[in-house]
């Protein structure tokens, strides 16, 4: 049995392409699998394709379904949620409030791309064989368009993240979060937060994502009210820059569909987790055993203050949230989830 995948796009560091592609091949291939990125070959049995080119996959999908081969289609974000955002209504409805005619344009261009994208993203889904996604919250918007779906979690590479954090008591305590730099925006929820704690303690702010938060929030330091310092997102670093900090933390807010994989990743070096309340992070953490989840303002305060002055309690959630990647995101145990999925489709087509 051969496996071809697709990435999501040409940034082999891009999370989605190394969590759901590049780490699952590795993991299959470590297995005795025949898994290998596409590259053009139609001697494959299954092509897994994590791609949004529907016009490009889509004809692919079709001629599988004639040859006996099967399609997947990955989705790594509720793509679902995130239709209709803008509606030629919505449009109509604040058009008197556009100053500006180049901006009408704008949003009628960007509506006019986003039905073409759905439509191919409805279609793409009703063709394929079966739809893999990161979260139940995906999942639960996928399967009235295509009942064939399963959520299989992210591979994270424990080879990068090493773990064995070891926590101190001590005077200075960094917090650390990291993500995408659209998602920065996330921590404005916390401003009075740690401006408080930042009173209270020598508190230190890491954000660590791409330098194209600087485009996305030129004023980031008006945003955000707390003292923050900005490090660069490298994978060659992040390990020792995850294993510098004390506490991992993931605010969100609407963004239902995100899976636990930041989690996984703070829980893979040691570090404690304060999280926002959502689907899949209420799936894996539990309260007080491996992480905290902060339903309000006060909650952030409590819990990060328990987590700053207690070393001990620290170092207990880290323990526990490392042995729960390790069981459930290492690229070993995901693979087999694949391998298993893989297996059974073949089985169904014999």
């Amino acid at each position: 049995m051969k496996i071809s995948f697709v990435p999501k796009n040409d940034i082999p560091v891009d999370p989605v392409n190394r969590m759901r592609c590049y780490n699952v091949i590795k993991g299959l291939t470590n297995l005795g699998c025949k898994a290998a990125i596409y590259k053009g070959e139609r001697d494959y049995n299954i092509l897994v394709v994590l791609s949004l080119e529907f016009d490009k996959w889509l004809p692919i999908a079709r001629e599988n379904k004639r040859n006996g081969r099967l399609t997947i289609f990955d989705l790594s974000d509720n793509e679902f949620e995130r239709a209709a955002n803008i509606t030629m209504s919505k449009i109509i409805g604040i058009r008197k409030y556009i100053l500006y005619p180049k901006e009408l344009y704008i949003r009628w261009q960007f509506y006019k791309k986003r039905k073409v994208f759905d439509k191919g993203l409805y279609a793409f889904s009703r063709e394929a064989d079966l739809i893999t996604v990161s979260s139940k919250s995906i999942y639960d918007s996928v399967v009235p368009i295509n009942p064939n779906c399963c959520v299989i979690p992210d591979a994270i590479d424990l080879d990068i993240y090493k773990g064995g954090k070891l926590h101190q008591d001590k005077d200075e305590i960094y917090i650390v979060w990291v993500g995408m730099p659209n998602n920065v925006i996330f921590l404005q929820q916390l401003n009075s937060v740690f401006c408080r704690l930042q009173r209270e303690f020598n508190l230190k702010v890491r954000i660590i994502t791409s330098s194209l938060v600087n485009t996305l929030f030129p004023s980031l330091e008006k945003k955000l009210k707390f003292k923050f310092e900005f490090i660069e997102w490298d994978l060659s670093t992040i390990n020792e820059r995850l294993m510098e900090a004390d506490i991992g933390i993931s605010p969100l807010e609407g963004a239902l569909w995100k899976s636990a994989n930041k989690i996984a990743v703070y829980w893979a070096v040691g570090l404690p987790v304060v999280v926002s309340p959502s689907p899949e992070y209420e799936r894996v953490v539990t309260q007080g055993e491996n992480g905290y989840i902060a339903r309000s303002a006060g909650d952030w305060y409590k819990f990060l203050k328990e987590l700053i002055m207690n070393s001990r309690l620290r170092s207990e959630l880290g323990l526990k949230g490392r042995d729960y990647t390790e069981m459930n995101f290492s690229i070993q145990n995901v693979a087999k989830c694949w391998l298993r999925l893989f297996e059974g489709l073949k089985r169904g087509t014999n």
